[in-house]
């Protein structure tokens, strides 16, 4: 696994750098699909990287630390009323709560649990080793992605169901993931063992793909 995520990491770096550099006011959101096209063949993960959700975050740190490059990370944190000596991880956690709220704030609720942590460990990694430079950041981003997504590869057999949780605001809904052990399966179909009940609703598609935690919407 770490063999492959290196080599898939370096072909970002590479495609991002020789982007960038050849057109230096290029939008994020070019850059994503052929960073997607290019170095990967899931087309799973092809999805991931197509996401709404991917795509502002991606294009939401880019513009961060655009903005530290450009007026420097010390007067950056000031906006945060942060000092440089001053900043450990409790403080970086902070910053990147502001910045996701800002985010949501103008394009929606991030739903995608994987991209949010990818999102997170990317900041923190580009805050607390003060990098500053935008691409560096997409390229840690897609690098913490990826090895996020092999893991998840390499986990276990398992179904996602529709869980539902009351809240103040009303019902939140969300996916489960339910372990199955594969008894036997072709091409179209499989015969498992699981805790799965007759009453629980089993998510057998979506618009995009699902991970465990995410908010779902039923489709009528």
């Amino acid at each position: 696994m770490g063999s492959s995520v290196r080599k898939t990491s370096a072909k970002i770096k590479k495609l991002l750098k020789d982007t960038i550099e050849l057109n230096p006011s290029v939008d994020c959101k070019e850059v994503i699909p052929q960073v997607a096209v290019e170095t990967l063949r899931s087309k799973k993960t092809k999805g991931y990287f197509g996401d709404k959700d991917f795509v502002v975050l991606a294009g939401g740190g880019f513009a961060c630390f655009k903005r530290v490059k450009e007026v420097g990370l010390d007067t950056f944190l000031q906006d945060y009323n942060i000092q440089r000596e001053e900043l450990t991880v409790i403080e970086v956690q902070k910053i990147i709560e502001v910045i996701l709220d800002r985010i949501e704030e103008e394009n929606g609720e991030i739903d995608s649990i994987l991209i949010l942590s990818a999102f997170q460990s990317a900041m923190a990694n580009m805050l607390l080793g003060k990098l500053t430079e935008p691409t560096e950041f997409l390229s840690i981003f897609c690098e913490i992605f990826i090895s996020m997504i092999i893991r998840e590869d390499a986990n276990e057999a398992y179904c996602l169901v529709l869980s539902e949780e009351d809240r103040m605001l009303g019902t939140l809904q969300t996916a489960k993931r339910v372990p199955v052990t594969v008894l036997e399966k072709d091409a179209k179909s499989a015969a498992i063992t699981s805790t799965l009940t007759n009453t629980d609703q089993v998510i057998v598609s979506s618009e995009k793909y699902v991970v465990e935690g995410d908010r779902v919407r039923l489709k009528e």
